[in-house]
C-alpha cells in the first residue's frame, strides 16, 4: 500500500478515521499516564532518599556528638568511614560548631570549613534533587549544639529504577495503543461494513439498478439508515412510476388535443411536438426534438407579412415576459410550401419550485381558412359599403323628390278643399231653412271630412318640412318652452281641470321650432288621451340617460295603450285608437321621432291599457347644457 493510499484510508474513510481517533486517544491518555506515573515515582524515590539521608545524618549526629565534643578526630574519622557501606553514599562529613571539617569520607577536606551550613541548629535538607540529597543534622549533647553531621546520597540506583519504570510504561502505552487500534479497526470494520452495504446499494442505484436495496438487519443506526434509505428508494421508485405514467398521459393528451402543441424547456429547446404540430410545421418528431427557437429553414411572420424577429417568437415572448401569451396571430413560412400558414398562438409558462420557468407550452390553431374568409368578407364589406353609399345617395335623392312631390300635392289639394269648404258654406247659408235633418247631417259630415282632409294636408306639409328644412341650432331653455306650449294647449281645453307637474328642465342646444313641435305633439296627445278621465294628471320631467344623455318625458294618466303595438306607435298614419274616439291624423308622433332623430337622439314610450302612458325623448350630451 502506497503512502497516498494509506493516507486516503486513514483520513478519507470512516474506518480509518475511527482507527486514527482511537489510537490518538490511547496515545494521549497513555502518554499522560506514563508522565504522571514517572513524576510520581520520581517524587516518591526522592522522598525516600531524603528520608534515608535524614535517618543516616541523625544516626551519625547522635553517634558523633560525644566525639565531636571530645574532639576525637580519629574516632570521628572511623565513624565516617563506616558509612561507606551504604551504596548510594556520596559523602559523610562531621564538623564542629564553627564548621571546621573534623571527619570526611574525602580526607582532602579535613581541616577546611563548610560555609553553607544552616544558620540555626535544626535539621535541614540542604539539597533535594534527582542528583543529590544533602541533609545536615545538628549534633547535640545535653541540649547543647556541638557540631553538625552532614550526609549526601546520590540517585543513580533510583534513576535507573525510574528509567525502567518509564520504559515499561512506554512499552505498555505502545501495547495499549496497538491493542486499541486493533479493537478500533475491528469495531470500525463491523460498523463500516454495514455502512458499506448501504454505499454498495447507492453505487448500484447510481449504476442504473433501480431495484437494488440494502439488506442490513438489526436495530442500530446503520440498520435504521438502511431501512430509511430503502424506504426513500421505494418512494422515489413510486414517484418515478407516477411521473412516467403522468408523462405518458401527458403525451397521449397532447397527441389527442385538436390543436398543434409544442413543449419547450426553460432555454427554448423543443421537448415534445404532437402530430398536428409536426404537420403544421412540416417537421417530424425527430426533427423537432432538441431544436431551438432560431431555425433558418422556416420563420414566423407578422400580420403585415414582415419577418418576425426571434425575440418576438411566441416561446421567446413567454420566456422574456414570464407572462402567458393570448390570441397571438402569426404566419408560418415553410421552405416546402409557397403559401403562408396563419395560426392563432397561445403560450403558457410552467414554473418550478424556485419560481423559474421550467417549460413553455405553445399551442397553434390553423386559421388560414378563416383568415382567407375574413379577407373575402372584408372585400365584400368594402363593396357593400360602396353600394350602400351609392344606394343611400339614391334614396336621399328619391326622398327629396318624394317630399317635394308631397309638398306640391299638398298645395294642389288645398285649392279644391277651399272650394268645397266655400260651397258648403254657401249651401248651408242659403238652403239651411229648406233642409231636413238628414240633409243637414250630410252637410255636417262633408264639412267634417273636409276639415280632417285639411288637417291631414297640414300635417303632411309639416312632416315634409321636418325632413328637409335646415336646422337653426340655438340654446333653448326647455322649461320656458314647455310653459309656452302648456299655455297654448290650455286655451283649447275648455276649462278642464288639469294637474300639471313640471320638473326643472335643462338648457339644450337645438332647433327651437322643431323642439316646439315635439312638445306640442306630446303635450296635446297627453291632453287628448286623458279626456275620458274626470281629472287629468300630466307630469313633465327629466332624468339621466345612458352615456350622458338627457332624457325628457311626458307622462299622463289617460287611456294608455297595449305594448304589443309599440312598434307601430311612431309610424306615419299609424293609430292605436279609432278616429271617431280620438281625433288625429297619425302623423304627430312620426314628426316627434323625425325631429329627435335629426338632433341625434332617441324616442320611445311605455304604456298600459287604461293606466296611462309615458313618452320619452333623449338628446345627446353635446346638445345639452345643464341649467345653472
Amino acid at each position: 500500500m502506497t503512502f497516498q493510499a494509506l493516507s486516503r484510508f486513514l483520513f478519507g474513510t470512516l474506518r480509518g478515521r475511527l482507527i486514527v481517533g482511537v489510537a490518538a486517544v490511547h496515545a494521549v491518555m497513555m502518554t499522560l499516564f506514563i508522565a504522571d506515573l514517572t513524576d510520581r515515582q520520581r517524587a516518591m524515590l526522592l522522598d525516600r532518599q531524603v528520608e534515608e539521608a535524614t535517618a543516616l545524618s541523625q544516626s551519625l549526629a547522635t553517634s558523633a556528638a560525644g566525639w565531636i565534643a571530645a574532639d576525637d578526630i580519629s574516632g570521628l574519622q572511623e565513624l565516617v568511614e563506616v558509612q561507606h557501606r551504604y551504596p548510594e553514599m556520596l559523602f559523610a562529613i562531621l564538623v564542629d560548631k564553627q564548621g571546621r571539617v573534623l571527619a570526611d569520607t574525602n580526607k582532602s577536606r579535613l581541616g577546611s570549613y563548610l560555609l553553607d551550613l544552616p544558620g540555626e541548629a535544626h535539621q535541614t535538607v540542604v539539597s533535594g534533587t534527582s542528583a543529590l540529597v544533602d541533609v545536615a543534622t545538628p549534633a547535640m549533647i545535653g541540649g547543647q549544639h556541638v557540631g553538625w553531621a552532614r550526609v549526601g546520597i546520590g540517585q543513580k540506583a533510583a534513576s535507573e529504577r525510574l528509567a525502567d519504570i518509564t520504559r515499561n510504561g512506554v512499552v505498555y502505552a505502545l501495547a495499549a495503543i496497538l491493542v486499541g487500534s486493533v479493537v478500533a479497526w475491528l469495531m470500525g470494520r463491523g460498523i463500516t461494513r454495514r455502512l458499506y452495504a448501504v454505499q454498495e446499494t447507492i453505487d448500484a442505484v447510481r449504476g442504473g439498478n433501480r431495484l437494488a436495496r440494502s439488506d442490513v438487519a438489526g436495530t442500530d443506526e446503520a440498520a435504521v439508515m438502511a431501512r430509511e434509505f430503502n424506504a426513500m428508494l421505494d418512494a422515489l421508485a413510486e414517484r418515478e412510476a407516477e411521473l412516467r405514467s403522468s408523462e405518458e398521459r401527458y403525451r397521449s393528451l397532447i397527441g389527442k388535443v385538436q390543436a398543434a402543441i409544442v413543449l419547450h424547456d426553460g432555454q427554448g429547446h423543443i421537448l415534445i411536438g404532437n402530430p398536428l404540430a409536426q404537420a403544421l410545421l412540416g417537421l417530424s418528431e425527430d426533427q423537432l426534438l432538441g431544436r431551438v427557437l432560431i431555425d433558418a429553414k422556416w420563420h414566423f411572420l407578422r400580420e403585415d407579412g414582415s419577418i418576425l424577429p426571434v425575440a418576438e417568437y411566441p416561446a421567446s415572448k413567454v420566456l422574456s415576459t414570464r407572462q402567458p401569451l393570448r390570441g397571438y396571430v402569426a404566419g408560418i413560412s415553410r421552405p416546402d410550401r409557397d403559401e403562408v400558414v396563419w395560426v392563432l398562438v397561445n403560450g403558457e409558462p410552467e414554473y418550478d419550485d424556485g419560481g423559474a420557468i421550467a417549460r413553455v407550452i405553445v399551442s397553434f390553431v390553423d386559421i388560414t381558412e378563416r383568415r382567407r374568409a375574413e379577407e373575402e368578407i372584408r372585400e365584400l364589406n368594402q363593396d357593400l359599403g360602396r353600394r350602400v353609399a351609392e344606394r343611400t345617395v339614391q334614396l336621399e335623392s328619391a326622398n327629396k323628390e318624394l317630399e317635394a312631390f308631397a309638398y306640391s300635392v299638398s298645395h294642389d289639394l288645398r285649392a279644391p278643399l277651399r272650394h268645397i269648404d266655400g260651397f258648403l258654406g254657401l249651401l248651408e247659408e242659403k238652403m239651411a231653412p229648406t233642409l231636413d235633418e238628414e240633409s243637414r247631417h250630410y252637410m255636417t259630415t262633408i264639412s267634417d271630412a273636409a276639415r280632417r282632409m285639411g288637417t291631414l294636408i297640414d300635417d303632411l306639409l309639416s312632416f315634409s318640412r321636418m325632413g328637409r328644412s335646415e336646422m337653426a341650432k340655438t340654446q333653448i331653455d326647455l322649461g320656458t318652452l314647455v310653459h309656452e306650449v302648456i299655455r297654448e294647449c290650455e286655451a283649447e281645453t275648455q276649462g278642464r281641470v288639469i294637474d300639471w307637474r313640471i320638473a326643472e328642465l335643462p338648457v339644450v342646444t337645438g332647433d327651437r321650432a322643431m323642439l316646439r313641435v315635439v312638445l306640442v305633439n306630446l303635450i296635446s296627445n297627453a291632453l287628448k288621451f286623458t279626456q275620458p278621465r274626470p281629472r287629468a294628471e300630466i307630469e313633465i320631467g327629466c332624468q339621466p340617460g345612458r352615456e350622458g344623455e338627457t332624457t325628457v318625458f311626458v307622462r299622463d294618466n289617460g287611456v294608455g295603450f297595449d305594448m304589443k303595438y309599440i312598434d307601430k306607435l311612431f309610424g306615419v298614419f299609424q293609430r292605436l285608437h279609432g278616429v271617431d274616439e280620438f281625433k288625429g291624423t297619425g302623423i304627430g308622433l312620426a314628426n316627434v321621432r323625425r325631429v329627435i332623430s335629426r338632433h341625434g337622439g332617441r324616442t320611445w314610450a311605455e304604456g298600459k291599457v287604461a293606466a296611462g302612458a309615458t313618452f320619452y325623448f333623449s338628446l345627446p350630451p353635446r346638445s345639452v347644457k345643464e341649467a345653472s
